[in-house]
């Protein structure tokens, strides 16, 4: 895979946009699904795209602003946080009719892209699921994010990143696959707060839901409230730090978002011991007094990054 950095000079779109372009191996256009194209545009209403038929399959994101879509013999309106799906294949017309649009995009191709393209519009239509939606705009961001960083993957791994989107856009025939894209979002911000109080509220926002319906549901999809479930996340990283690294329990409190009386509580109430303890339990010591401390295998300790 080539990739190829562009502030694009195209009308209508300003100059801190970006993009990133990519040239598939000949393995990847044979066997794999692959990204041709990503971006981050930030238009004037002088900004417009028409199109009778691009090869790509295309996804749009808008974060800001309103997005004007015309496809399929319907004129969509994109506000932020709104998705959809497009198979350029067919005639497309996307344009903004004021300043301040800002949006991602990503193009992809490859394997039977375009037929999984047809079979989510037939049944659910080009536009995502709200909550999915929010879901795959952070996506998209964090992809971005990836190659801004300068960094590569392989054909198979990009492969699995176009295989991830279909996830977020495909809706499937039961709650449990609505449920896992809010839920998506969800984690994804109390990983990004790990280190700060979290509040019903906050949560909440996230989605776009009200308190109480946002509590209701969430407690109906996984079991746990939502302050809950936070909790619990915020643990898993806190047995990270105590077994890894050398930190005091005062700093383990403040690096997830505790008082060090509420940690302890918290902690305690959960694992039935306090946190000391549960370090000692947990870990042991290389035959190098000096060497690292290592997790105990014998003790069935979850490791993973959470």
């Amino acid at each position: 895979m080539k990739l190829d950095f562009r502030v694009l000079k195209e009308p209508g779109v300003l100059e801190k946009s970006s993009s990133y372009l990519f040239t598939p191996l000949p393995t990847a256009e044979k066997l794999y699904f692959y990204i041709t194209q990503i971006g981050h545009y930030y238009c004037t209403h002088a900004y417009s795209i028409r199109r009778d038929y691009f090869s790509p399959v295309l996804i749009l994101c808008v974060r800001a602003g309103c997005l004007r879509v015309d496809y399929r013999g319907g004129s969509y309106r994109l506000l932020a946080g709104d998705a959809m799906l497009v198979d350029c294949r067919e005639p497309h017309y996307y344009y903004s009719d004021m300043d301040g649009l800002e949006f991602y995009y990503l193009h992809f191709e490859g394997s039977n892209a375009h037929e999984i393209c047809q079979h989510i519009l037939a049944h659910q239509g080009p536009l995502v699921e709200k909550q999915r939606a929010a879901a795959l705009g952070e996506f998209l961001k964090k992809t971005l994010q990836f190659y801004d960083e300068g960094k590569t993957e392989t054909e198979f791994d990009e492969s699995l990143r176009v295989y991830e989107i279909f996830r977020y856009l495909h809706s499937g025939t039961g709650t449990d696959a609505a449920a896992a894209s809010y839920i998506d979002v969800i984690t994804g911000y109390i990983n990004d707060h790990i280190d700060q109080r979290i509040t019903l509220e906050e949560l909440a926002d996230a989605v776009s839901l009200s308190s109480f319906h946002f509590s209701r549901r969430f407690k109906r999809d996984t079991g746990y409230s939502p302050v809950e479930y936070a909790n619990r996340k915020k643990l898993d990283y806190a047995k990270t730090l105590l077994i890894r690294t050398e930190w005091s329990i005062t700093e383990i409190a403040e690096k997830t978002g505790f008082s060090f009386k509420g940690f302890i509580k918290l902690f305690t109430n959960a694992e039935g011991c306090s946190p000391r303890t549960w370090r000692n339990q947990h870990r042991v010591r290389t035959a190098d007094p000096d060497g690292p401390v290592l997790p105990s295998q014998s003790q069935g300790v979850d490791t993973t990054h959470h």
